[in-house]
């Protein structure tokens, strides 16, 4: 008996039988195989003396047939026979005649309306309507009788001398298209307080205006002292402002 081979082969039986206990309704073919090899080879080295090796006769494993598919025989489909439908013949249905009717009496006479004739009385022509007197350009006056020297510094424009300050100072029909978008939020935050609304009345109305001078006295009174143009801070950025405005005016 060669106890050595036996112990090995004991070993692999427990360990298949552990893996096949743990699904035991779904053991393969091959497990089952290996199972049976196992145990006839154990079975072999338990005859195994004096290095005889006695070996038992292993069955053919059986191989399942597949069934032969019958043929299917195509009977052929015999082609309906066409009998050709004879056209009804249309049935004539006479057309009811209608009974006369009977011709009503003429209706009575209708007595003619008597047109009575309403007095008119003449409608008075409307009043002409007066036309709008066309309103009077505004002023623009400062609210202040003092003279802020700084403000008038900023608005205390040279005139142009060379021809380089000339084509500089070109004429602006409309200062609303002016500005560039950086220049406009820059404009409007340090000179108009952040208000844009305040920006936009204020181009629209310098561009009603015919003169400089009315334009200075418009800013003086209603934005440059109320955002403190004077201050040291503001008055480059608004003698920028002063020139440009003075270019719709050249």
């Amino acid at each position: 008996m060669n106890i050595d081979k036996a112990k090995i082969l004991l070993d692999k039986i427990n360990v298949l039988m552990r893996s096949i206990a743990v699904a035991p309704d779904q053991v393969a073919e091959i497990e089952k195989d290996l199972m049976k090899n196992y145990i006839r080879q154990l079975y072999e080295s338990v005859l195994e003396e004096d290095g005889v090796v006695v070996k038992t006769p292993s069955k053919p494993l059986p191989t399942k047939k597949k069934p032969t598919p019958k043929p299917v025989v195509i009977e052929p489909v015999a082609e309906p026979e066409i009998v050709p439908v004879q056209a009804a013949e249309p049935v004539v249905v006479p057309t009811p005649v209608p009974a006369p009717k009977p011709t009503p009496p003429p209706p009575p006479p209708v007595p003619e309306p008597v047109i009575e004739m309403e007095v008119v009385e003449p409608t008075p022509a409307p009043a002409p309507t007066p036309k709008p007197k066309p309103a009077s350009k505004p002023v623009f006056v400062p609210t202040s009788t003092g003279v802020n020297p700084d403000l008038e510094e900023i608005f205390n424009l040279p005139n142009a001398t060379d021809l380089g300050e000339k084509l500089s100072q070109s004429n602006i029909k409309d200062l609303t298209k002016a500005f560039s978008i950086n220049d406009k939020i820059l404009t409007i935050k340090e000179l108009f307080g952040g208000d844009n609304a305040l920006f936009q009345d204020t181009l629209k109305a310098l561009n009603k205006m015919s003169s400089f001078d009315e334009a200075k006295n418009y800013l003086m009174a209603n934005v440059a002292s109320k955002n403190n143009w004077d201050k040291a801070s503001k008055q480059k950025k608004a003698k920028v402002f002063a020139k440009l405005i003075k270019r719709r005016f050249n």
